[in-house]
């Protein structure tokens, strides 16, 4: 890379890598789910997160004012966590066990 990169560049000291949090989720392309997760009806259920401070937090991090690193982490932690409840709390499916003896089955007869 020496010739091709300034010295700055080459020479500076390491840094993390920052994922693009606020326009992935909260841009003009966001998913859809994003904002079911957040809606206060969404936290009120699962009664995790207080709906009241994530409404702030969604105010500020769309005010176009500075934000901080914390404060991205806090919204990913918050969609994180809404997630796993609906995925595995709320619309939890138990496989019928005739579902699993098929794949079992299945499984077994691929292998001998």
């Amino acid at each position: 890379m020496i010739g091709k990169l300034p010295e700055e560049i080459l020479n500076r000291p390491k840094q993390a890598y920052r994922a693009p949090i606020l326009s992935s989720f909260l841009g003009i392309d966001a998913p859809e789910f994003v904002m079911e997760m957040l809606s206060a009806e969404s936290l009120l259920e699962s009664d995790i997160f207080n709906p009241e401070s994530v409404e702030k937090l969604l105010a500020k991090m769309n005010s176009g004012k500075a934000y901080s690193e914390i404060d991205n982490i806090a919204l990913t932690a918050i969609i994180s966590t809404q997630l796993l409840y609906k995925q595995f709390i709320k619309e939890f499916k138990y496989l019928d066990n005739s579902i699993l003896t098929k794949y079992t089955l299945q499984s077994e007869k691929n292998y001998n």
